[in-house]
């Protein structure tokens, strides 16, 4: 993905440079999706319903740049909204379900980027309560979060998953999936009411299906949660234990409701996490042993062999072999284009400095009165 040229580098790499640029608004999820699938790192999109980008306004063209989202969504587990502050605030729980900003934002775009998002979906939907997840496994210890004051409390429970042949990681939650089905069932977000969803559940017990749940979350149950997981394992292998993830808490909303939300708040708060030491060789090389162990007992389930042919020692450069480097090489036509775009960079940066000069010369103005003002009352 790094050899294929970015369209608009340096348009959005100018964009990028600074976060006076930026700006935060809800988006549809099909604006989010191909942002998500390049940059994140599960390549899915979860449980996600409501979508948050960032967007760069180029200072001279006026062109803006999705250049990260905020995927939100449902909490897995039945009980993990109560479990934060209680049953009475469980409605008011969301969960920060994918995030990414791209290689050419700006270096704190995450610290900046993830309050902001925050805040939009708590206005817009009451969500006052935000949990994240980092995971190790990933290379994350949530150092984005750290950043902007969330609350660490500690290291969830382990979920067993899949290492699939494609090289996706899935979840036992597919388990469920397999297990029910929606299909026919009126949709409230287009307007359906709950006795229309009680007709569907009525129709599908008449024709001989076992029809389980509440209200709009009625379903038809195809098979047993033990009979779901066979086959998942017949088709892509063993379940296995993955690695405890790190939780982090937020609360949104004025200081009154933060307050009273930290009040409540069930879980112990702990100090921030720090990243393994990588300064000696046998961290890092134990830290690759275990990856290896792992991925080969999930290749072993899959039926994999995991046998490794000996790798071939590159014989030594000597200093005749390595030939002189060369220079100059350039045609008079390739030198032309990058003189040109040398050019066309310069006047764009020039253009970017001249568009901040009358807010600087506001501002030396504004210093130098104050300086003159506090002159004259000092005499």
């Amino acid at each position: 993905m790094a050899l294929i040229p970015e369209p608009d580098g340096d348009l959005k790499r100018e964009a990028c440079s600074n976060l006076a640029y930026a700006s935060v608004r809800e988006i549809t999820r099909a604006e989010a999706e191909p942002l998500l699938m390049r940059y994140e790192w599960l390549q899915n999109l979860g449980s996600s319903r409501y979508f948050v980008g960032l967007w760069f306004r180029h200072p001279v063209t006026g062109v803006e740049y999705l250049s990260g989202v905020e995927a939100f969504g449902s909490t897995g587990g039945g009980n993990v909204a109560q479990s934060i502050c209680g049953k009475k605030y469980a409605k008011q729980v969301i969960t920060l379900v994918r995030g990414c900003c791209s290689h050419y934002c700006h270096k704190h775009s995450a610290s900046w980027f993830i309050p902001r998002a925050c805040k939009l979906i708590s206005e817009k939907y009451h969500k006052h309560i935000v949990i994240a997840y980092a995971d190790e496994s990933a290379a994350e210890i949530g150092c984005c979060y750290s950043a902007c004051n969330w609350l660490y409390v500690g290291p969830g429970g382990t979920d067993q998953v899949q290492y699939r042949a494609d090289g996706r990681i899935i979840g036992s939650k597919s388990i469920a999936t397999r297990a029910k089905s929606r299909v026919g069932r009126p949709d409230r977000k287009r307007g359906a009411t709950i006795a229309d969803v009680n007709a569907w559940a009525d129709r599908m017990r008449a024709q001989g299906y076992t029809v389980k749940g509440r209200g709009y979350y009625q379903h038809v149950e195809k098979m047993t949660r033990a009979e779901a997981r066979q086959q998942l394992v017949e088709e892509h292998g063993e379940f296995v234990r993955a690695t405890p993830k790190h939780r982090y808490i937020y609360f949104v909303g004025d200081r009154r409701k933060v307050k009273e939300l930290r009040k409540t708040l069930r879980l112990q708060i702990q100090p921030y996490p720090k990243r393994r030491s990588m300064t000696k060789l046998d961290d890092a090389v134990q830290l690759l042993l275990e990856e290896k162990q792992r991925i080969d007992a999930a290749l072993i389930a899959l039926g994999v062999s995991v046998q490794r042919a000996p790798v071939a020692k590159a014989p030594a450069k000597t200093p005749q072999a390595t030939a002189p480097k060369k220079r100059g090489n350039l045609s008079p036509e390739g030198r032309a284009k990058i003189a040109a775009a040398a050019r066309e960079r310069w006047a764009r940066m020039k253009a970017i400095k001249e568009t901040k000069a009358p807010a600087k010369a506001k501002k030396a103005g504004k210093k130098a009165a104050k300086k003159a003002a506090a002159k004259e009352a000092a005499q």
